[in-house]
């Protein structure tokens, strides 16, 4: 339970630098 709610609130944080690591790479590519 105690894991579900760390994962709860890194989940946006993840998926920010998901985002962010995925624009990176395109940038890197253009």
């Amino acid at each position: 339970m105690y894991m579900n709610m760390v994962y709860r609130c890194l989940g946006p944080v993840i998926s920010v630098f998901f985002i962010i690591y995925i624009c990176s790479n395109h940038l890197m590519l253009c």
